[in-house]
C-alpha cells in the first residue's frame, strides 16, 4: 500500500473513531446540560436547562450537532471547557507537551537499561548476576503500574522527600518518578526480547566467521549489541502508543500535567468538549506514531535484505 492510500485509509479511522465516541458520549449522558450548569454554579432549574441544552446545541439530531464539531474542529476549534471555561485548544496545547516528554523519557530509559543489560548479558551469559538482573526487572513487570507509582511515592517522594509529591507543573524531578513507574510495566518484554536476540546472533554465521578471523571478543559484543539493538528500537517504537495510553493512569497517580490527566479530570467533571476533544487529538497522534513505525519497519527489513 502506497503512502497517498495509506493516508486516505488514516483519515477514514480518524474519522471513525471521533464519530463513534462523539455518539457514545452523547446518547449514554443525557444530562450534559445540568453538568454544563452545575460546572458554571448556575441553577438547575427547569428553564435553565432548556436554555442551555439550546446553547449547547443538544436539541439539535446527533448527526448535525457532530457535523457541527467537526466543522469546528477542522477549523481548530475544540470548543470551551465546561468547567475551566478556557479553550480546549489551549488546554490540550499545554497538556500534549508534558505527555510526549513523559513518553520520550520512558523510551530513553527502556533503552538505557536494555543497554545496560545487554553489556552485562553479553559478557556474562546464563550467570548467576544475569539471572538475578532479569529476574529483577522482569519482577517490575509483573507490578502493576498503580501499586508500583503508590510505592515509589511513598519511599521517595514522602518518606525521604527527594521527588515532589505532585507535579501541577512540569519539572524534571517531577518527571523521574512517573517515568521509572511507566518504564518498568515494559522493561520485562523488552529485556526477554534482547535475550532472545543476542543468543540467535550468537549462532550466527558471519559471527562465528568475524571469531574465526581472530576479531577480538569486545568487537565481536560491540558489533552483536549493535544489530541487537537495532531489531529491538523498531520494536520498542511499536510500544510508543500504548505507552501514551498507559500514561493515564501514571498522570494520573503523580498528577502529572498531562493529556491522560487531563481526560481523567474532564471524564469526572463530564466535560464532554475537553473529552471529545482529548480522542481527536491522541487519535491522531497514535495515527501519526503507527505510520512512523510502519515507516521504521520498511526501513529495518530493506536494510536486513
Amino acid at each position: 500500500m502506497n503512502f497517498g492510500k495509506r493516508i486516505v485509509k488514516d483519515i477514514i479511522i480518524w474519522l471513525g473513531i471521533v464519530a463513534l465516541a462523539h455518539f457514545i458520549f452523547i446518547k449514554t449522558n443525557p444530562h450534559l446540560a445540568e453538568a454544563s450548569l452545575h460546572a458554571n454554579n448556575e441553577a438547575v432549574t427547569k428553564n435553565s436547562i432548556i436554555a442551555e441544552k439550546a446553547r449547547l446545541g443538544l436539541n439539535d439530531p446527533w448527526p448535525k450537532q457532530f457535523s457541527t464539531w467537526l466543522g469546528n474542529t477542522i477549523h481548530g476549534n475544540f470548543g470551551q471547557s465546561y468547567v475551566q471555561h478556557e479553550d480546549v485548544m489551549r488546554l490540550i496545547g499545554h497538556a500534549l507537551p508534558n505527555t510526549i516528554v513523559l513518553a520520550l523519557a520512558t523510551i530513553a530509559l527502556i533503552g538505557l537499561v536494555i543497554y545496560g543489560y545487554a553489556i552485562y548479558a553479553i559478557k556474562n551469559p546464563n550467570t548467576h548476576g544475569e539471572k538475578g538482573i532479569r529476574l529483577f526487572l522482569l519482577s517490575g513487570s509483573a507490578i502493576p503500574s498503580f501499586w508500583l507509582g503508590l510505592i515509589l511515592l511513598t519511599i521517595f517522594a514522602m518518606d525521604l522527600a527527594i521527588f515532589p509529591i505532585s507535579s501541577d507543573h512540569f519539572s524534571f524531578l517531577g518527571l523521574v518518578l512517573p517515568t521509572i513507574t511507566l518504564a518498568a510495566a515494559y522493561i520485562g518484554s523488552y529485556i526477554r526480547l534482547m535475550r532472545r536476540e543476542l543468543l540467535q546472533l550468537r549462532r550466527k554465521e558471519y559471527i562465528r566467521y568475524y571469531r574465526y578471523q581472530g576479531l577480538s571478543e569486545q568487537r565481536l559484543s560491540h558489533i552483536m549489541i549493535r544489530n541487537a539493538m537495532s531489531s529491538l528500537l523498531v520494536s520498542l517504537s511499536v510500544s510508543i502508543p500504548k505507552i501514551l495510553a498507559g500514561s493515564a493512569v501514571v498522570e494520573t497517580l503523580f498528577s502529572w500535567p498531562g493529556m491522560g490527566y487531563m481526560c481523567i479530570t474532564a471524564i469526572n467533571d463530564r466535560d464532554f468538549p475537553v473529552i471529545q476533544g482529548y480522542i481527536a487529538v491522541m487519535a491522531v497522534v497514535f495515527l501519526v506514531f503507527n505510520e512512523l513505525c510502519w515507516f521504521l519497519n520498511q526501513r529495518f527489513i530493506l536494510a536486513r535484505r
